[in-house]
């Protein structure tokens, strides 16, 4: 007898080393599946044909790539296009209809763009007897909304395209027999939409391997922030850090890893602290390196203002038992942990910078003693997959 299958449909396509946080979580959970011993059958939606990576991958139609229902601001909207193509034409689903080759017992959708798709494939025969599990990484109106409003785009188009994401989430909490969230917060927003049932699954984190000296690492002591070229995540870097870093005690420095230093260097106050050696940009780096980053810093920093997004930085920082500095924000989700050790929440700025310049005046704290077992992925998804069936 086969086994059940799954077909978990994702706005983008996973790569072998997932390194964001909605990436990780959509990989994460597949695997989960599988230890569950479901078959698991994934369509992700892209936009170029030489970007799918199996048969069941969908291309967005030409027509949907050129159009956009916006001029100029607001941005981010790639995702959102698959939403409208969704909805102007039944064509995508139709397409991954006529290439399914199993049953299909539950269909995840990642993010709510895919939602449509995966109604409508309850109309076909493979499908028809489908549990739709929505996957709900943030509260993507209200997060996209600050998105804009923070960046000053809060502009007609802007207001007329929250409406098409929220009618997007409204379709999610009426249409799917489950959600997940990562938060309480956000599983109450969905309760109000009208969700059948919600179940909160958090975010979690791996083991880092042993420490291990490597001549990338910084000699002087410093502070790491992990991030991609987000809006939010520069946001609330420049927010809460500032680009002058007078906070900083004399021979220590602030490393950052991921694609936003390279925005932020754009900034000539931060390119001049770049060149001062203040500040330390590592880029996209490689797993070892950043595991090792991870481990020697004196602390992690999680600044964020708005669009948390999954907070899967703030599970990791948790997990590697460095000391976490963060924003109240940072900590949604994790509210357990307020008074975990070593773990500082600044309200203002001027508060995070004085937590900065005090973590790293102290000695280096080799583990904050902070039993994380429960934020391990394996175990959360484990959970949250016997919860669901």
């Amino acid at each position: 007898m086969s086994p059940p299958t799954v077909l978990q449909i994702s706005p983008f396509r996973i790569p072998q080393e997932p390194d964001s946080g909605g990436l990780i979580r959509i990989s994460e959970i597949a695997q989960a599946w599988k230890r569950a011993g479901f078959h698991l059958d994934r369509c992700s939606v892209v936009t170029r044909q030489r970007d799918c990576m199996t048969a069941l991958d969908l291309t967005l139609p030409w027509i949907d790539r050129i159009r956009r229902q916006h001029i100029g601001n607001p941005s981010n909207l790639g995702p959102i296009r698959q939403r409208w193509a969704s909805i102007r034409s039944s064509s995508m689903m139709a397409t991954l209809s006529s290439r399914l080759t199993n049953q299909i017992d539950i269909i995840q959708v990642e993010h709510p763009w895919g939602i449509r798709i995966a109604s409508d494939l309850r109309s076909t025969d493979r499908c028809r007897k489908s549990r739709i599990i929505y996957s709900a990484h943030n509260v993507e109106h209200q997060l996209y909304r600050d998105i804009w409003m923070q960046a000053g785009h809060w502009n007609a188009a802007a207001k007329r395209i929250q409406r098409d994401i929220l009618s997007a989430e409204q379709e999610c909490a009426q249409t799917a027999d489950l959600i997940w969230t990562v938060s309480e917060h956000d599983a109450s927003i969905y309760r109000d939409l009208g969700a059948k049932r919600v179940i909160v699954v958090p975010n979690g984190c791996r083991d880092l391997p042993p420490p291990q000296v490597l001549p990338e690492i910084p000699s002087l002591p410093y502070l790491l922030f992990i991030g991609g070229d987000y809006a939010p995540n520069i946001d609330g870097f420049l927010t809460w850090l500032g680009d002058e870093f007078k906070f900083l005690p004399s021979d220590t420095c602030l490393a950052i890893a991921g694609t936003a230093g390279n925005r932020l260097a754009s900034n000539s106050k931060i390119a001049e602290a770049v060149h001062r050696r203040q500040l330390i940009n590592f880029g996209r780096t490689s797993q070892k390196i950043l595991d090792q980053l991870v481990l020697h810093a004196h602390g992690i920093l999680v600044p964020m203002g708005v669009g948390g997004g999954t907070n899967l930085k703030t599970a990791e920082a948790l997990c590697s038992k460095r000391p976490i500095l963060t924003s109240p924000f940072g900590i949604r989700g994790y509210e357990d942990w307020k008074n975990a050790n070593g773990v500082y929440i600044s309200d203002t700025p001027e508060n995070f910078q004085r937590s900065a310049r005090i973590i790293l005046e102290q000695p280096f704290v080799d583990h904050c003693k902070r039993d994380t077992t429960k934020l391990r992925w394996a175990q959360i998804l484990d959970n949250a997959i016997a919860d669901s069936l």
